[in-house]
């Protein structure tokens, strides 16, 4: 029995095609692997490329990863004073920053967690 199934399926599938196979992805799709970016070609994946030295892969949850510098990737929830506001990571990257409450400042700390704190009066 099982061997009449498995013949079967091999004549059906040796048969002469004129449709091309689906494409593996979509032209202009890139996607991170093992920390460097392909990008798609004619519907296939090309040989993947480090990124640039001083940038790392940044996986976007879809078809437009790219390479961008280290220093803008972060741990969603790290915080970091960025021009005197305080911007909170969040999908791997840096936001825009929100100014501190009345009365405190944006203080570094390790640039992961940096906070605002009260100002102190000089």
């Amino acid at each position: 029995m099982f061997l009449g199934a498995l013949t079967l399926a091999l004549a059906t599938g040796c048969g002469d095609t004129t449709e091309d196979p689906p494409a593996s992805c979509a032209d202009g799709e890139k996607k991170c692997s093992e920390g460097k970016l392909s990008s798609c070609i004619d519907g296939e994946w090309g040989e993947a490329t480090a990124c640039p030295e001083g940038q790392m892969c940044h996986d976007m949850d879809g078809d437009h990863d790219h390479c961008m510098p280290m220093e803008m990737s972060c741990m969603d929830g790290e915080t970091k004073c960025m021009d005197g506001k305080l911007s909170t990571c969040a999908n791997a990257m840096w936001g825009a920053g929100e100014a501190c409450p009345a009365g405190e400042t944006c203080v570094e700390v390790d640039g992961k967690t940096d906070t605002c704190e009260a100002s102190s009066e000089g």
